[in-house]
């Protein structure tokens, strides 16, 4: 009797150490620990503090030069664009659209600095939120001079955030000039799938 329920609390045992593991994300062993460890599973939380998988690219729109921002061959998820009087940029969140009823607003944070743009929708076949920045706010300046990550929120929607490029820098000093500076074609730093957000590189046009 003894040994039926010893082996009876042994199988239940089993079964419930073999339910425990299925549940676990299990990952291969580091080095020669030889055993293995349980891997964090990432949270949507996590998912939207990682930077988006792009690149950052000169482009055209509306025959006017532009900085956009997403994978290649798609269509981009940001771009900049000189605004047509004044010197200032428009920051464009393409395919968002707007609250009915709502007036929105585009939070731009770099580092520990977020600034508010009234948006305005724009106008074309893919929706888009539209929101400037005067040459003389400090959202212009943080954009050219910041060596940090770009963060884009519609409201309290989920953040869109871009890599560092130099040539964002670069685009924006061009703004209020005859000529713009940046060619179409041309790829600059970004998040490629597959690449550590932390360890971005230039990618030159072939």
């Amino acid at each position: 009797m003894r040994v039926a329920f010893a082996s009876s609390l042994c199988l239940a045992l089993l079964l419930a150490a073999c339910a425990r593991s299925e549940e676990a994300s299990m990952v291969p062993p580091e080095g020669n620990q030889g055993y293995n460890r349980v891997g964090q599973v990432r949270t949507p939380e996590q998912d939207d503090r990682e930077p988006a998988i792009g690149q950052w690219r000169a482009a055209l729109q509306d025959e006017r030069q532009a900085l956009e921002f997403g994978p290649m061959g798609t269509e981009p998820l940001f771009s900049l664009m000189c605004a047509p009087q004044g010197g200032g940029v428009l920051l464009q969140r393409h395919g968002a659209t707007s609250t009915a009823g709502a007036q929105q607003a585009m939070q731009v944070t770099i580092g520990d600095v977020t600034e508010r743009l009234p948006v305005s929708s724009g106008v074309g076949t893919i929706p888009m939120q539209r929101g400037e920045a005067a040459p003389t706010s400090r959202t212009f300046g943080l954009l050219v001079a910041s060596a940090q990550p770009i963060v884009i929120r519609l409201d309290d929607g989920s953040p869109l955030i871009l890599p560092h490029s130099p040539l964002v820098g670069d685009y924006l000093r061009a703004c209020g000039r005859p000529q713009d500076t940046v060619q179409p074609g041309n790829a600059a730093i970004g998040n490629t799938a597959g690449a550590a957000p932390a360890t971005n590189t230039a990618a030159p046009a072939q």
